[in-house]
């Protein structure tokens, strides 16, 4: 009885590797105690087709052994709702992780992204079909990970921007890297670079993702920092992303101390010169061990390289067996994106209401409430004031019958009738003071024959 999880675990971890060709076992087999973390790392590295085949075999198992058994894992289910919002400072505050239910309120990065009671989960944890689901939970949204800057004080960051950049630059433009990586608290804070601080060019917006360099702090874009390479004083033997600078300055200091070395020392020195290396092309970028440290600093790597991607949350919602949970969770992000809508550079209007279009479809699909209509309207009228060059014109905060009555108020100031007309009704609100005041518009420009049918449509309704 005491071997009872751990057998388990086994029983399907062997259902799992018989869904495998031999060539595909070779990054499993280190993980065989733990099948939840075979499941995990195929979708960190987006394998589906493979996780189709393996899914649905765990699925049937589980189904029958928890059928027989009644049982639900402790550490992964929530009786009480569904969404687990990662909440974690930022890279100048104090170092603390906690899973948050249901409301959005603190900054969310993925700066220290974990499993649910992960250190315990490694000794007592046994799979369910519900540890599945809040797997794919987890993964989904981060797929929908963004983060947009504070513009509260945009000329004080800009300044601090430029005193980071210069101290990390020599008078001659040459880069210098620190002699010490920093640790996470003295990172350039996210909202203190505008601009990469590697190309000086790339303005960081929703899509222009920024990244931290791991071995000097600054913010960088995704362009300057394609490589990855290991800090042992840091982060173990966990390779993390480096800009362009670090990684090159890096190789050349290797190459230095390689032609140092006598004849078969430089052979050796040679083959370690290659240094930091370039994972992009393996099958497997991300690599979980079953080592609770490494497998925590490698989740607090992890992110997925073209988020924010709806396309890619539902991919991974797809392999979701709770219809419910599903719904609300797409629904939460829709309320989420929903606060996007205040005045911000970084924040394409456009591509908001687009993401809250398209979640809110697939929450219709999957049995949705009434409100997804509602939130698909607001989404529409959203694109058309953009597609219009109205977006100056949105009032900031979620979309609601205020805000959208406010929103078509300044339509019709600024004299954009057909808009004001459609935000009036499709959110039901009467139409005759659109009309009236088009009316008026035109009788003041001297279009008296317009100005009329106007006048006389408003008085007919």
């Amino acid at each position: 009885p005491n071997e009872y999880k751990s057998y388990r675990n086994y029983k399907i971890s062997l259902v799992i590797f018989e869904q495998l060709t031999p060539r595909e076992l070779a990054p499993f087999w280190k993980l065989f105690k733990y099948p939840l973390l075979i499941i995990e790392q195929l979708v960190m590295n987006t394998k589906f087709e493979t996780l189709t085949k393996v899914l649905a075999a765990v699925r049937r198992a589980l189904s029958q052994v928890d059928a027989a058994s009644a049982q639900v894992c402790s550490f992964c289910f929530d009786k009480r709702g569904h969404i687990y919002d990662i909440h974690t400072r930022s890279p100048n505050a104090p170092h603390k992780v906690k899973f948050h239910l249901g409301t959005d309120t603190g900054h969310t990065t993925s700066s220290a992204f974990i499993l649910l009671n992960f250190n315990l989960y490694q000794k007592n944890h046994v799979i369910t079909n519900e540890c599945i689901d809040l797997l794919l939970r987890i993964y989904g949204t981060k797929a929908l990970d963004y983060h947009v800057s504070d513009i509260t004080s945009s000329s004080e960051r800009i300044s601090q921007t430029t005193d980071m950049q210069q101290s990390l630059d020599s008078l001659c433009g040459a880069f210098q890297m620190p002699p010490m990586a920093p640790t996470r608290d003295d990172w350039v804070r996210d909202d203190d670079a505008t601009h990469c601080m590697c190309c000086h060019r790339a303005a960081f917006t929703m899509l222009m993702r920024r990244h931290h360099c791991r071995r000097c702090g600054r913010v960088v874009c995704f362009a300057c920092s394609a490589h990855r390479m290991c800090i042992p004083e840091l982060y173990d033997d966990v390779e993390v992303r480096v800009c362009n600078d670090c990684f090159n300055k890096t190789e050349e200091e290797q190459r230095k101390r390689a032609q140092d070395m006598d004849a078969e020392t430089k052979g050796e020195g040679a083959a370690s010169s290659k240094g930091p290396r370039v994972r992009e092309n393996d099958a497997y970028k991300w690599q979980l061990c079953g080592n609770i440290t490494h497998d925590k600093l490698l989740r607090e790597e992890f992110c997925y390289e073209h988020a924010p991607s709806v396309a890619l949350c539902l991919s991974i919602l797809a392999f979701h067996q709770g219809q419910q949970k599903c719904v609300d969770l797409l629904l939460y992000h829709c309320h989420k994106l929903e606060k996007l809508f205040v005045p911000n550079p970084e924040v394409d209007y456009e591509l908001v209401a687009k993401m809250m279009n398209c979640l809110a479809l697939a929450a219709k699909v999957r049995g949705g409430p009434p409100e997804i209509e509602t939130i698909r309207e607001h989404s529409a009228i959203i694109m058309s004031v953009v597609q219009n060059g109205c977006e100056a014109l949105i009032p900031p905060g979620p979309l609601n019958n205020h805000s959208l009555r406010k929103l078509g108020d300044s339509l019709v100031q600024a004299e954009k009738w057909d808009l004001a007309f459609e935000v009036h009704l499709k959110c039901g609100f009467p139409t005759a003071g659109v009309m009236a005041a088009h009316g008026l518009s035109c009788l003041r420009a001297g279009c008296f024959d317009t100005g009329k049918l106007f006048r006389c449509n408003v008085h007919t309704m």
